[in-house]
Formats: structure tokens, sequence, C-alpha cells
């Protein structure tokens, strides 16, 4: 059991830092000024400060031990714990740009393009999001 604890431990150090870059990466293709709402940016920054606590996290060398996986899931633990709100503050930074652009454009503040990228983007973010919390869980 420790052996198949301690390969799922390195499985999810090698690839959860992938998957955070990449969220990031989504939030930095979001059109319309959303990464200059404080909301987003502070997703980001989760994202960011996840993704730097499990680059700098180190097993055991020169190969990882079973007394590595306590501090490795409560590192996990942590993390989950930190992106609980990033629905939250989504929704609230998407509806503070929408605020925003209809004081200044009216009716015509998102055309179709921008509606449809941002769709996409915001799909595919909570799409992989979903497989995130699942693995650190």
């Amino acid at each position: 059991k420790q052996s198949s604890l301690l390969q799922g431990s390195l499985f999810l150090h090698r690839e959860l830092p992938f998957r955070l870059a990449m969220r990031v990466q989504d939030l930095d293709s979001l059109p319309r000024g959303l990464m200059v709402l404080p909301e987003l940016q502070q997703v980001r920054e989760w994202y960011i400060t996840s993704f730097k606590e499990l680059r700098t996290f180190s097993f055991s060398k020169p190969s990882a031990k079973p007394a590595d996986i306590p501090p490795f899931h409560q590192l996990l633990r942590a993390i989950f714990h930190r992106h609980i709100k990033v629905p939250e503050q989504m929704a609230k930074g998407c509806l503070e740009l929408r605020s925003q652009l209809q004081h200044f454009y009216g009716s015509s503040w998102w055309d179709h393009a921008d509606r449809i990228t941002v769709d996409n983007i915001l799909q595919s973010f909570f799409l992989s999001r979903i497989g995130i919390r699942f693995l650190l869980e």
C-alpha cells in the first residue's frame, strides 16, 4: 500500500504543476481586460502559488520514501482549500467586467466573437479545474 501511495504522490507531483500552469495560460488568454480585475488576478495568484509550492516540494534524495507522503498530502490539502473560492472569484470578476463594459459601451458592450472566446476559455478552465480537484482529493 505504501508503494502505491508513493507512486501516486510522485505522479501528482509531476502532473499537477503542468495542469496548474495550463490554467494560468487559460486565464492569461482571456480577452477584454478580464485579467486586470482584482478577482481574476487573485485566482491567477492562487494557481501560481500552488504551482510554485508543488515545484519546490522535495521528495527524499536519491529516491522518494514513504515518510514523504504525509507532508506531500498536507500540501495537497492546502492547495485544495486555497482553490475552494475559485468559482466565486471568477464569477465576481466576470460580473464586474460586464458592469464596467455596459457602463462605458451601453447595449453593444460585448460582441459575439468575444462572448464565444470567453465562453470557450472558461469552459476549458472549469472542466480542467474539475480534473485538478479530483486529483487533489
